[in-house]
């Protein structure tokens, strides 16, 4: 693949967080710039979502500078630890003129807490996005560490979850065994 970016690419991210307001659900949105040294063709764009739909994203809208697409379901919300199944929306903004490709995508964070170790999944997966589109890095060893470090993560949070449910359950228990022996 060819190196798209020149010699100074402009290669930066900013992660906003935005909390819950009456209006929104709970939402992670991450922002993600990349200037390209030469200008946008048939393949940046096909480049671009051939990246994007091997992260389960389906664009539905491909208009002009403009490229649309989501990801996940509130089922998933509910019932995984993986972070490219919740619910996301993506969109990619083409400003032709400046060479610039802008990703802003917004995850719905109902049924999950995200972790530092959540955050850093959105963070590396938009800094993928921009190696493969301007050097055409695939981060395979990369997302082979983190995805491994990232079970552990997970693994000793449910742990934590089922000690604190069992203790719980035990106080709880012992307490209901109180009561009957006083009533005896």
């Amino acid at each position: 693949m060819q190196d798209l970016s020149g010699k100074d690419p402009l290669d930066y991210k900013e992660i906003i967080t935005l909390f819950p307001t009456e209006e929104q659900p709970f939402q992670l949105t991450i922002k993600k710039k990349a200037r390209l040294n030469r200008g946008f063709n048939d393949e940046v764009i096909s480049r671009i979502v051939q990246f994007w739909e091997k992260r389960r994203i389906r664009f539905g809208e491909i208009s002009g500078d403009t490229l649309n697409g989501k990801r996940g379901s509130l089922w998933w919300n509910a019932m995984t630890f993986d972070m490219s199944k919740l619910k996301a929306d993506l969109t990619i903004f083409l400003l032709r003129e400046k060479r610039i490709i802008e990703c802003l995508m917004t995850v719905d964070t109902r049924f999950q807490k995200i972790s530092p170790m959540n955050r850093a999944y959105f963070e590396m997966e938009m800094d993928a996005f921009s190696a493969y589109l301007l050097r055409g890095e695939d981060y395979e060893e990369e997302w082979r560490v983190f995805n491994a470090t990232h079970r552990k993560d997970n693994l000793r949070w449910v742990a934590r979850y089922i000690i604190a449910a069992l203790i719980i359950a035990a106080i709880y228990g012992s307490f209901e065994w109180l009561m009957w022996m006083l009533r005896q």
